[in-house]
């Protein structure tokens, strides 16, 4: 073999195996790795975060994103579609080795060759529409990744909302059991006079109702509770049977007015607005792509005879003559990347709305809760105060002091409820934000 059919080989062989990798894959690959580190291993050799009784909403986090299983299954999407990026940035020909023969009735040394070619069924394509092509990928496997981010801040967001549903049930419950131990002690007092005929049987009769509504409703809410640590425990992937957790309604934390950054940050990392603006980058990626369906591709074919004769041969395709369906194809990827960019420009009215919804939200629960907290509260309890010393003293009704006493109740009762939507809406607003909760403000 001569050089010249040598180096005629060797130019076939180097486009069949040449791939292209775009800028940031590599970086996408290790975000995708540093991301995906809990899920390095089969799912039986995990070990889980321990959960304890005093175990921390950002234990929980964590928690989840070890064991939730919608987490796990957007991240491997996202791995699905990196590995992508090298399919599509490698030429879709490789090289075929065949035998000439001609049955001529000649000598074999001179009739027959080994010849080197591209597939047939695919022909080879120039480097810069490769390059375009992988760079597509990318952008969609980069869709994927802020799909991934999106279902992270979700699952903060339920894990927060499910453990404070059971830190609320659970701090109502106890407040509800002061009250009723209030009553008890009412009854011990009521039962002594009424056993020195200082009052009338029906009024002890009347605390006993009072006590046994209560009642009522504490074991409804005592039979709620496994429903709600089952919540937790789906929403976490799982764990421990948490009968013991020992959940925390946070203190409100008023909004500050430097948290008004949070507009900022919705513009750049709203989950819905990084999926749009991926989805655009991807968009005009492809359009890009199309463009090169006008260049033409290749064709090879070299063959060297036995001889030592070697002959080379090739084939350019003629894209004009698709020219309607190329324009078609371009116009069509053209008039997607339109529709993304009209999305992602909702998207980013829609995060500002979230935000300031939400940060509204906030100021009205704490305005509520002040209210409540400052001015009601106390004038009832005064009033509490009052009627048990007027009943106590015979000139009052044990109706009304069990009235003011539930009044006290719902009272606080709605405070509490204030204080679970306050601590669920600032879950929502660093979901809006692209926060994570563990993060400082």
């Amino acid at each position: 073999m001569n050089r010249t059919t040598m180096f005629v080989f060797a130019l076939l062989l180097m486009p069949a195996a040449c791939t292209v990798h775009p800028e940031g894959e590599s970086s996408e690959r290790e975000r995708a790795a540093v991301a995906g580190a809990a899920w390095s291993k089969p799912f039986g050799d995990r070990i889980p975060l321990p959960l304890t009784q005093n175990s921390t909403l950002a234990d929980y986090l964590a928690h989840a994103e070890q064991g939730n299983g919608e987490l796990e299954a957007a991240w491997n999407r996202w791995q699905a579609a990196l590995e992508q990026v090298p399919q599509d940035g490698t030429q879709p020909t490789t090289a075929m080795i065949g035998i000439d023969h001609e049955l001529d009735g000649g000598k074999a040394i001179d009739r027959t060759g080994i010849s080197l070619m591209s597939d047939t069924m695919n022909n080879l394509m120039v480097p810069g529409r490769l390059g375009a092509r992988a760079l597509a990928a990318l952008e969609r496997a980069r869709t994927a990744a802020a799909e991934f981010d999106q279902a992270r801040l979700q699952l903060q967001r339920e894990v927060a909302k499910a453990y404070y549903e059971l830190a609320y049930h659970d701090e109502d419950y106890l407040l509800m059991l002061q009250v009723r131990n209030k009553l008890a002690t009412i009854e011990e007092s009521v039962a002594a006079s009424v056993a020195a005929g200082t009052l009338k049987p029906t009024a002890r009769l009347q605390v006993q109702i009072a006590i046994d509504r209560l009642d009522a409703e504490r074991e409804r809410m005592h039979a709620d509770r496994p429903a709600l640590i089952a919540a937790v425990r789906r929403i976490i992937g799982g764990g421990p049977t948490l009968t013991e957790v020992l959940a925390v309604l946070p203190d409100f934390q008023p909004l500050a007015d430097n948290e008004q950054e949070f507009l900022f940050r919705a513009l750049e990392h709203n989950p819905a607005l990084s999926i749009r603006r991926r989805e655009h980058d991807a968009a005009n990626a492809e359009e890009r792509a199309r463009e090169w369906l006008r260049v033409p591709e290749l064709s090879l074919r070299s063959a060297l005879m036995l001889d030592g004769i070697g002959g080379l041969s090739g084939a350019v395709s003629l894209p004009f003559l698709r020219g309607t369906a190329i324009d078609g194809a371009i116009a069509q990827a053209s008039a997607n990347a339109r529709a993304a960019e009209a999305l992602q420009r909702q998207a980013g009215h829609d995060a500002v709305a979230a935000v300031l919804g939400f940060s509204a939200e906030l100021r009205g629960h704490e305005a509520e809760a002040k209210v409540l907290n400052e001015r009601l509260i106390p004038r009832l309890m005064q009033l509490a105060q009052i009627t048990r010393s007027e009943w106590t003293a015979g000139k009052g009704d044990f109706q009304m002091v069990a009235e003011v006493e539930m009044q006290v109740l719902e009272a606080k009762r709605l405070v509490l409820r204030i204080r679970r939507e306050h601590a669920v809406t600032r879950a929502r607003l660093a979901e809006a934000a692209g926060a994570l909760l563990t993060e400082k403000h």
